[in-house]
């Protein structure tokens, strides 16, 4: 049997017999005694049962264990997830999960047994393990293109870097995830490096450096950190993973993976007709939903790196700004002041929060200002549970002074196998 990260259930008690020996993978109204020796599969709607007054120890989803006390009588396998006699306590693990009580557990007084629950991964985590478990790499992709005409270097870009793990999360705990430097997908364009991405944290503004990698239930947890590899910026919990093959021409790319690189798709003279998708090409697909409030950092009109961006105003604040007729945002097409907005001590700092979210963006994100150092900045708030938008995408609206609009609905995102992103680079003309 493969062990994995275990569950232990330490029972200070007499465990009876199980009737028939042996396993027992059926689901009966009764709940499964274990008993030294015994191995069974559990299946969702099962229940094993652990005599009164047991102590139940699982790992948790950043490789240490929690520890419930009290007189839980049943572990019930559901979809997902054990609970335990019906409170919501739960184990990072699925159905399929597997007991195994060893013959020789014994503790003091020969009346303590060790079952050891074999954790599986759930299909999303499998997917992940497919696409960033080492030697697998994905790569995520960026991109500056013009919307009609040719790129010019320095000014636009179309490059991707990969991203891996190096031992799976189920049996290692939290794993970094390790990253590329970013490479160009276009012969004729240079490496932009986009700035990071800033966070007020404590009232302090931190720059994002380093993601680690858990599983907390079904999904893949992702951590942001500062650079001291303490402070944790921002969490998304990932999930509904899937992975689309890429076959035929290029330009005829499933609708998704199109929005997502909607530029490259909609201006014409960015790609080869008659390019196709080299075999074993295939992309994944998965939403991001946000742990906890998160408060960014954004440069106001010079952009900066590091952990000062520039800000709305010097030596002034919130209020001053909102009562001397408010801040207006030429990229909201709003003017900020205290009839669609509040402000609150968050982070330790004074920061406003829009009532409403920023109409052309996607996802839901509110515009904040926050106040620090005798400085105003700016920002968004992603709240929590909100899922993290995708790419807008461009549609043709002839007869519109521009002749296109925007599409902000996406709440997907996107990542690349390598031989996707080699076909792209045989399939654009720049």
């Amino acid at each position: 049997m493969r062990l994995m990260q275990v569950l232990m259930l330490l029972i200070s008690a007499t465990v009876m017999a199980c009737s028939g020996g042996g396993s027992n993978n059926t689901i009966s109204n009764s709940p499964t005694q274990l008993s030294p020796g015994q191995s069974i599969t559990l299946v969702s709607g099962q229940t094993i049962n652990v005599p009164s007054g047991a102590t139940v120890q699982f790992p948790n989803s950043g490789g240490g264990v929690n520890t419930i006390n009290g007189d839980y009588d049943t572990v019930k396998m559901t979809s997902g997830a054990l609970t335990i006699n019906g409170n919501n306590n739960t184990v990072n693990t699925t159905a399929g999960a597997v007991v195994s009580v060893p013959t020789s557990a014994t503790g003091p007084a020969n009346n303590t047994v060790v079952a050891v629950l074999s954790a599986t991964l759930s299909a999303d985590q499998a997917v992940f393990e497919s696409c960033f478990l080492s030697p697998s790499v994905a790569y995520e992709f960026h991109y500056l293109l013009p919307i009609t005409g040719m790129p010019e270097n320095g000014t636009n870009y179309f490059e991707a870097n990969y991203f891996s793990i190096s031992a799976s999360p189920l049996t290692n705990g939290t794993q970094q995830l390790n990253s590329s430097a970013l490479t160009s997908i276009a012969n004729t364009l240079s490496v932009i490096t986009p700035k990071k991405v800033r966070y007020i944290v404590n009232g302090q503004i931190y720059a994002s450096s380093f993601q680690k990698v858990s599983y907390q239930g079904t999904g893949v947890r992702y951590d942001t950190l500062a650079a001291d590899g303490i402070t944790a910026l921002c969490s998304d919990l990932r999930s509904n993973y899937s992975i689309v093959p890429l076959t035929g021409t290029v330009v005829s790319a499933p609708t998704d993976l199109a929005h997502a690189l909607s530029l490259l798709f909609y201006n014409p003279s960015l790609l080869t007709p008659s390019a196709t998708w080299k075999i074993g090409a295939a992309y994944m697909k998965f939403t991001a939903t946000t742990i906890g409030d998160t408060y960014e950092v954004l440069d106001w009109d010079t952009t900066t790196t590091g952990n000062t961006p520039s800000p709305v105003a010097t030596n002034s604040t919130i209020t001053t700004l909102m009562t001397s007729g408010g801040i207006v945002s030429s990229s909201d097409g709003i003017t900020y002041n205290m009839t669609n907005g509040n402000i609150s001590i968050i982070n330790g700092i004074n920061t406003y929060i829009a009532t409403t979210p920023i109409i052309n963006e996607t996802g839901t994100r509110y515009r904040t200002f926050y106040e620090l150092n005798g400085n105003v900045y700016a920002g968004v708030l992603l709240k929590d549970g909100s899922i993290a938008g995708g790419m807008p995408f461009y549609v043709a609206a002839p007869g519109t002074p521009s002749g296109y609009t925007k599409d902000y609905s996406p709440t997907y995102q996107i990542r690349l196998n390598k031989i996707a992103i080699d076909s792209l680079k045989s399939a654009v003309t720049f």
